[in-house]
């Protein structure tokens, strides 16, 4: 047991050193959580989205893709920010960005099923159609 307590400080001094010098100033990481560029990436594709073919397959990618990003950005708000403001300011990012995400995929959720609606009612005009010229052909 006497021998187990050294190690464990040693241990604990090594990991906080670790920590004072990889980030000494505590700059980079506040700034990398402000920016996320691979989250804004995401957010412009989908806003560059059109409802053609293929539109399902590539909406549900770049949906799991925001949800990772947005997840990641919330884990990094909670544990690398020690400012309450600088926080605060970090998760509106985040409920801007979300929000932005959200408004996009219902607009373009809400063409696609217009298309689909569409194509259902001229699918069903023209079975009305040949309905009606067998039965005029039978008789």
């Amino acid at each position: 047991m006497a021998k187990f307590i050294p190690l464990v400080v040693f241990v604990i001094s090594v990991s906080a050193q670790a920590q004072i010098f990889q980030n000494p100033f505590g700059g980079s990481a506040e700034k990398k959580v402000a920016e996320s560029p691979a989250l804004e990436k995401v957010l412009a594709e989908l806003e560059a989205l059109e409802v053609n073919g293929g539109f399902e397959d590539r909406y549900r990618t770049l949906s799991i893709e925001i949800e990772r990003q947005l997840d990641l950005k919330r884990g990094d708000c909670g544990e690398s920010l020690a400012n309450k403001t600088d926080k605060q300011r970090c998760f509106r990012n985040i409920v801007s960005a979300h929000k932005r995400y959200l408004e996009r995929g219902f607009s373009l959720k809400k063409v696609y099923l217009q298309k689909l609606h569409e194509r259902q009612l001229t699918a069903l005009e023209e079975a009305k159609t040949k309905a009606l010229s067998e039965l005029e052909r039978q008789f």
